[in-house]
């Protein structure tokens, strides 16, 4: 991690004592391409919830156990905003009271800290937390938005260097780092298994198969209709798919089938999920096309 990452927050002394209470700031990117991927990690005392491009992206409440996000489904090429609401807790870590002043007594150390390495076109960019960044103590409508302008907005305090008391956080964040690379160039062996990967056979890695089970399971039935991971995975392609603006059901519609399905979808088909979609297309619409998409045969057979 570059020595020019900092802690930051709105106060200058906040890594001894800072109000407990929200701020939000903010970090505008402009990248030349769209990322081919990009990794950030987050740390927070106490706790924070990052946006990009107005999509909730990642959230923690532990500075000890940084977290890990992937930023590249939600960047662009030109302009992106990182948005961050950040919390200082009390002492005994209850969170801030939005409708109360804070209390000078209950006063401690806060800080927030970000990385991220963003591989664009032929270029890699970096991003970290430094003065660049942007906050305010007003939240306001929409504010985590990509169109939202901070007029209010001030340049953030740099508190230290990432190993500084009292997080002294260096070794856990470049830990946290080094496990992006398990999903870019390093072996499947190293990637954890999430529970629709074993539903469907993923084997130990410890040990060679050379045959898998061709009958469905139950597990694989439960897994596929009502499971957390394909869930989420669903829910993100829908805010993506909406956060392009697709215009038209019809174009969206006829772009998925094109890019799931390598045909444009029939008339019927059309009909059906124009319908499912509305006017305009509901983000809850969209994952049940997605879903009824991904349980097609003729989707299963592709991949």
């Amino acid at each position: 991690m570059p020595d020019s990452v900092r802690w930051i927050w709105s106060e200058p002394k906040a890594a001894t004592a800072a109000a407990v209470e929200f701020i939000y700031l903010q970090k505008t990117v402009v990248l030349s391409d769209a990322p081919k991927e990009a990794w950030a990690v987050t740390a927070c005392d106490n706790s924070y919830t990052l946006y990009v491009n107005g999509t909730k992206v990642v959230s923690g409440n532990d500075y000890t156990t940084p977290n890990l996000a992937s930023l590249g489904p939600h960047l662009k090429a030109g302009t992106n905003v990182i948005a961050v609401v950040a919390a200082n807790h009390t002492p005994d870590n209850k969170p801030p009271a939005e409708d109360k002043p804070p209390d000078e007594a209950n006063a401690n150390p806060a800080g927030f800290i970000f990385f991220a390495r963003i591989k664009a076109g032929s270029k890699t960019v970096e991003v970290g937390s430094d003065n660049s960044w942007r906050w305010t103590k007003r939240k306001q409508a929409a504010w985590e938005k990509p169109d939202f302008v901070m007029t209010d907005g001030q340049a953030a305090a740099e508190l230290g260097p990432v190993s500084m008391a009292p997080w002294n956080a260096a070794p856990q964040l470049a830990a946290a780092l080094a496990m992006s690379r398990p999903h870019t160039d390093v072996r499947a062996s190293l990637v954890a298994a999430d529970p629709l990967a074993v539903a469907l056979g993923r084997p130990n890695r410890e040990q060679v198969m050379t045959t898998r089970a061709t009958a469905a399971t139950t597990l694989q039935t439960l897994e596929l209709t009502n499971g957390d991971t394909l869930s989420k995975v669903l829910k993100r392609g829908a805010e993506k798919l909406l956060a392009e603006k697709p215009g038209a059901n019809r174009e969206l519609v006829t772009r998925l089938y094109t890019k799931a399905l390598g045909r444009k979808p029939t008339s019927v088909e059309l009909k059906l999920a124009g319908e499912l979609l509305g006017k305009p297309a509901q983000p809850e619409a969209v994952e049940d096309l997605l879903w009824s998409m991904a349980m097609l045969p003729e989707f299963q057979l592709i991949y």
